[in-house]
């Protein structure tokens, strides 16, 4: 069938979230954010434990804004977002 058209499935409940309000910064690497898919710098902030990386999301940390400047995001969006960038880096949290 011609499906020019058809959206695409979205993959992980925080890919549209990540998206939406993370890419513009995390794929670039903008003020020193670490990049989408950096196993190593996303590694050494995953050993923190996966509530301290969403709670930074949600507080802001260093040059990121409280919650990525994505006010319509609930607390649960952000930590799918969280999730979303440990996976597309290899990378698990406790």
């Amino acid at each position: 069938s011609d499906c020019r058209t058809c959206v695409l499935p979205i993959s992980h409940p925080g890919q549209s979230t990540y998206n939406e309000a993370c890419i513009s910064c995390h794929n670039p690497g903008i003020s020193g954010a670490p990049r989408l898919g950096d196993t190593d710098a996303w590694q050494a902030r995953a050993a923190k434990g996966r509530q301290t990386l969403v709670n930074s999301t949600i507080n802001g940390l260093n040059s990121m804004p409280a919650k990525g400047m994505c006010w319509q995001c609930t607390d649960e969006d952000l930590g799918d977002a969280v999730d979303y960038i440990l996976e597309q880096s290899g990378v698990s949290a406790n």
